[in-house]
Formats: C-alpha cells, sequence, structure tokens
C-alpha cells in the first residue's frame, strides 16, 4: 500500500473516530437499539415512584403528581374536583382518555382541552383522563361511571398511537398490569411474554428488547461496540415495529372489541357519545380524507362510524418530539372541535 493511501486510511479512520466520540457525547450509548420516543432508561436500582399506579385494575393519579404539576386530583386519582362536589342537576359529560385527556402538554394544564371545557358552567365536565389509559380502561370506566354520574355525554379522545393496541389484555382488578418507575413506566406484558414482576420485566426490556450488547449473534457484538453501528442497526427494529402496528391499524379489532361496548351503554341510555380522534404529530400532515383512508377499519366501522370525528390538525398544534402532545394552540383547537360536534 503506497504512502498515499495510508495517510487517506488514516484520515477516514480519525474521522469515523471523531463521528463515534461526537455521537457518544450526544448522549448515544453503544449497543442501545431503544427508539427515541421510549422514555425508557437504565438505572442503577430499579424503583417503583407513585405517580401513577394500578389500583383495582385502573391506572390512577397519586397526591404526588399533584404536587409535582402544582394541579388538584381528587379522591379517586382523577384530575378532577371531589365527585362529591359535582352538580348532577347540571348535564354531565364523561372526558375518558389517556395523557392527552388528562391535559399533557399543555402549560399549565388548565390550558387543556378537558381544562377549558371544564370552565362551561352550564355543563359538568369530568376528568376521566390518565396517562397511559388505553381502551381496556376506557371501556370499564365508562361501565363504572356511567351508573354513577348518568352522564348526557361521553368524550373519548382516541389516539392513532398507542391507542391501536397490538395486543389485548384482560381486565385485573387484583394484579397490576402496568407499574411506574424511576426507570419509566413498563408494562408487565410485553412482546407476548408475561412478566411476574417489574424486575423481570426491566430486565427483558434492558437486556433482551433494547439492548444487544449481550448478544449471542457474533454480528450484533460487534454492531454492539459502536453507538453509530448501534443506531443504524435499530432501524431494522423500528421497521418491525412499524410492521406490527400497521397490522394492528388495518384491523383495530383490538381497540374496537373495547369500544363496541361503551357505544352499546351510550346507545341503550340514550347518552351522546363522540370519538374525536387525536393523530400522531408525524401524520399531522395529513388531510381528514387521507387519514379517514389510512385508519378506515376505525372511521367506516359499522357500529362506531357515526360517533366519530377528527379535525384537520396541524404541526403547529404539536410539541416537538419526543414529547408529541399537543401544545395550548392543539388543545384550544380540539376544545373548539369537541364544542362544535355537539353543537
Amino acid at each position: 500500500m503506497s504512502k498515499k493511501n495510508i495517510l487517506f486510511a488514516g484520515w477516514i479512520l480519525l474521522v469515523l473516530f471523531l463521528f463515534e466520540m461526537g455521537f457518544r457525547l450526544l448522549g448515544n450509548k453503544p449497543g442501545d437499539i431503544s427508539p427515541d420516543w421510549s422514555n425508557f432508561k437504565k438505572v442503577t436500582h430499579l424503583v417503583s415512584d407513585s405517580d401513577f399506579y394500578c389500583h383495582k385494575g385502573l391506572i390512577i393519579c397519586s397526591q404526588a403528581i399533584a404536587a409535582k404539576y402544582k394541579i388538584y386530583i381528587n379522591k379517586e386519582g382523577f384530575r378532577n374536583k371531589e365527585f362529591s362536589n359535582i352538580d348532577t342537576s347540571k348535564p354531565i359529560s364523561l372526558l375518558i382518555g389517556d395523557s392527552y385527556t388528562f391535559g399533557f402538554s399543555a402549560s399549565p394544564l388548565s390550558e387543556s382541552f378537558s381544562g377549558i371545557l371544564q370552565t362551561d358552567t352550564a355543563k359538568e365536565y369530568i376528568n376521566l383522563g390518565i396517562p397511559v389509559a388505553d381502551p381496556v380502561q376506557y371501556e370499564h370506566l365508562a361501565i363504572k361511571y356511567i351508573p354513577v354520574f348518568h352522564p348526557a355525554e361521553i368524550i373519548i379522545p382516541f389516539f392513532l398511537g398507542n391507542d391501536i393496541m397490538l395486543t389485548d389484555r384482560k381486565f385485573d382488578t387484583l394484579n397490576p398490569f402496568w407499574v411506574s418507575t424511576n426507570a419509566g413506566g413498563i408494562f408487565l406484558d410485553i412482546d407476548d411474554k408475561h412478566f411476574d414482576n417489574v424486575q423481570q420485566a426491566y430486565n427483558y426490556i434492558l437486556e433482551g428488547k433494547y439492548d444487544i450488547s449481550k448478544a449471542d449473534n457474533a454480528i450484533e457484538q460487534i454492531i454492539a461496540q459502536s453507538a453509530v453501528l448501534s443506531k443504524i442497526y435499530s432501524v431494522r427494529s423500528r421497521l418491525n415495529e412499524r410492521k406490527n402496528f400497521d397490522a394492528a391499524a388495518e384491523s383495530m379489532s383490538i381497540s374496537k372489541s373495547h369500544l363496541y361496548p361503551i357505544a352499546a351503554l351510550c346507545k341503550q341510555q340514550n347518552i351522546k357519545l363522540k370519538i374525536i380522534v387525536i393523530p400522531e404529530l408525524r401524520e399531522a400532515h395529513l388531510t381528514i380524507a387521507e387519514l379517514k383512508n389510512k385508519y378506515k377499519a376505525l372511521f367506516r366501522d359499522p357500529a362506531l362510524q357515526e360517533y366519530i370525528s377528527v379535525p384537520q390538525v396541524m404541526e403547529s398544534w404539536y410539541v416537538p418530539y419526543p414529547d408529541g402532545h399537543l401544545n395550548n394552540l392543539g388543545h384550544k383547537s380540539y376544545a373548539l372541535h369537541i364544542l362544535s360536534t355537539f353543537n
């Protein structure tokens, strides 16, 4: 090899080395193939925190979250005034949803669509939104609280992200299905595997799902030595995840199986139902027609289509990733949309 070629190869190696070091300084780790949106992180000692927890099958808020966000959490674990203070002489609307309904990421949370709706003095809007909640929880919140409040309306903001369930779960009032920890929220059912405790689930995520540093595969062992190669290799995992998500979105059979009972209850008891669709930020550029075509399994479902609506969203309505929730403009726009659907 000529001196010129050796010098060129040296420069290439130096550039690759500097690129690798810079990539690591940005927080990327060798062997880590976790997605950018994941809130999972490696911790020295796994500890369950007290922000949200499972109680009799439902995820609810603790008083710790009240202090953290300077909000009121009632005795039932919801971001709402005490249920004993609800004015039952007014029409009641139940807001049943996840973190969007809870109020993320309005600043302050009172500027969320649920908070804006609650300023209406002619109605009582009850916020039953809880981060991480899914259609299983929506169904059982409706079953539990319809007989309590006899609402005139039920509003279900449906997120075209994790509300599209890939696997079903049983409603278990005795055993938690999700645990909030210092490593992030951890489900006890992952990739068709059930774990008896959160430590087992954490170990699986850390060593089996998003970390290839201990892989048996020789190629993955080589890739795991580089943060750059690990990030490139993670694309493979993202493509598989996308494939599984698209398959679930094609039918939405699991999610819809938990919306059907709500629709049936509402029809039986003459309750107005609205399922308000919230697209992901990455699909905010799609027109309403394009969304309806892509998610036709939901929008054209014979038992649900009369209840479903979606506004024309814009990217300016969202907080950038990795958050991805609605900002104040998005929440205000959804509050106006919800009001218009009932008018």
